[in-house]
């Protein structure tokens, strides 16, 4: 018998018969031995990469497009879902690109939402995305109403005092348009306390936030007033009495026009700075005492020193205090200063004023000692992004950037200090940025991850351009003000929880 076979088709192509019996064996021509042909090929895997960014959000204030998964490979199109977890309410997942957007519209207490992807083939990613959501409220406890019975654009920090009431102070406004002294409850209930009258016998324009010293009563300074027109050092009870303790008289043996709030610090006397006056010129250190007499620990402008000292001063674990210049130093852009209680200054760092550093801390701005015994304080200026950043420095002048602002979607422009809340990280404020470019409420861990929890939209329902910092009531939540906005664009009172 004679037969050929078609190694591609397996076909027989031409046999001639014999009388013989025969058996046939044929080989797959595609390499194997054994019966069958070979075997389908597998579908391309596909992979992921998470992003596991916690998303802290508030009532009523549109979210970032967020994307907790990027996947690679496979076949397209790709479909995203939920496995784990339901997102707040108002926001949605979009199960062909894999963004999560949307407008929370209730309070969320942090959860986790797992997400996954998979492929065309439904070839599922092993990798999923674990993400934190927690939406906050947001209230506007007070619209500042100007006028003579009311003050106007507060640019400076609340504080609580012993009695669980929030007090503060207005720049404008009031009986004189000179300024308030104001208190308000945690429901929103606001007395003015005091209207500043200006002249020699009292300040006018505030520029500070309040502090409750030792003896319950309230102390704070004014930029202008008093008997030369150069700022005071009031005293204010609970009840709204209010004494001028200290007029400023410039000249270089005084400082004059002081801003930022005091501190009392440990030996029980009260200091602060002024922007102005002193030996040189450009500001000095004091000390005063709760009935009234008044040293100045150091004038700043020397050879290599910073001026314009700005804000409050911190006293650290170390008992020195510590604190910003808005100009000079090595670079002219300001400076981290340390001082003895008995007036032995040192400059610590020198801002740069590069992408690599920040500049001009704001005339708002302060120091914290955090829990890792560093100093924590903001610039308003430079940055890697242009908008400002957050500096950690130690209390031996060792200086290292945080956060830079300014970039997409974010705040720029940080005004006031941060503050150390009980949750371990960083909370403060920006003037502009943010998705209406009016400020935002940011929140920043210590290993430098930033989160915009709020952006300011103004109008009537809302506040603007904050100039100071936050603070953490006793409740937990979290309360401010903004310059402008709010019911008459004069300014408000929040609260974030």
């Amino acid at each position: 018998m004679k037969f050929s076979i078609s190694g591609a088709t397996h076909k027989i192509l031409s046999l001639a018969v014999m009388s013989v019996p025969l058996t046939f064996l044929i080989l797959s021509a595609c390499g194997g031995g054994g019966g069958g042909g070979g075997s389908a090929p597998s579908p391309a895997s596909i992979s992921a990469t998470a992003n596991i960014t916690a998303q802290n959000l508030t009532v009523g204030t549109a979210m970032a497009s967020f994307s907790p998964l990027t996947p690679s490979g496979g076949a397209t199109p790709y479909t995203y879902s939920i496995t784990s977890g339901t997102l707040p309410a108002g926001l949605s997942l979009n199960v062909s690109t894999g963004a999560v957007t949307g407008t929370p519209t209730a309070t969320y207490a942090t959860a986790n939402v797992v997400f996954s992807v998979k492929d065309a083939n439904n070839v599922v990613a092993s990798t999923t995305s674990n993400v934190n959501f927690t939406v906050a409220a947001w209230t506007v406890l007070y619209s500042f109403a100007g006028g003579i019975g009311d003050g106007s654009r507060p640019d400076c920090s609340l504080i609580q005092a012993s009695d669980g009431n929030f007090y503060g102070v207005t720049n404008i406004g009031g009986a004189n348009n000179l300024g308030t002294v104001f208190k308000i409850t945690t429901s929103g209930i606001e007395t003015v306390l005091h209207n500043f009258a200006g002249g020699i016998g009292d300040g006018s324009q505030p520029y500070c936030s309040l502090i409750q010293a030792s003896d319950g009563n309230f102390y704070g300074v004014t930029n202008i007033g008093g008997a030369n027109n150069l700022g005071t050092v009031f005293k204010i009870t609970t009840s709204g009495t209010e004494t001028v303790l200290y007029s400023f008289a410039g000249g270089i043996g005084d400082g004059a026009n002081p801003e930022g709030h005091l501190i009392q610090a440990s030996d029980g006397n009260l200091y602060g700075l002024t922007q102005t006056g002193g030996a040189h010129g450009w500001g000095a250190l004091f000390k005063i005492t709760t009935s009234g007499t008044e040293t100045v620990l150091w004038s700043f402008g020397g050879t290599g020193d910073g001026t314009a000292p700005v804000g409050s001063l911190v006293q650290a674990s170390d008992g020195n205090l510590y604190g910003l210049t808005e100009t000079g130093g090595a670079n002219s852009v300001g400076t981290v200063f340390k001082i003895t209680t008995s007036g032995t200054e040192t400059v610590l760092h020198s801002f740069s004023g590069t992408t690599a550093d920040g500049g001009y801390p704001s005339p708002s701005s302060s120091l914290i000692q955090a829990s890792d015994g560093n100093l924590y304080g903001m610039t308003q200026s430079w940055g890697a992004n242009g908008g400002g950043m957050v500096f950690r420095i130690t209390l031996s002048g060792t200086e290292s950037v945080r956060w830079s602002f300014g970039g997409t979607g974010d705040g720029a422009s940080p005004q006031g200090g941060l503050i150390q809340a009980s949750d371990g990280s960083f909370y403060g404020m920006t003037l502009v940025g943010g998705a209406n470019n009016l400020g935002t409420v940011f929140k920043i861990t210590t290993s430098g991850i930033e989160t915009v929890l709020h952006s300011f939209a103004g109008g009537i329902g809302d506040g603007a351009s904050p100039q100071s910092g936050l603070i953490q009531a006793s409740d937990g939540s979290f309360y401010g003000m903004t310059l402008v906005g709010g019911t008459n664009n004069l300014g408000t009172v929040f609260k974030i929880n």
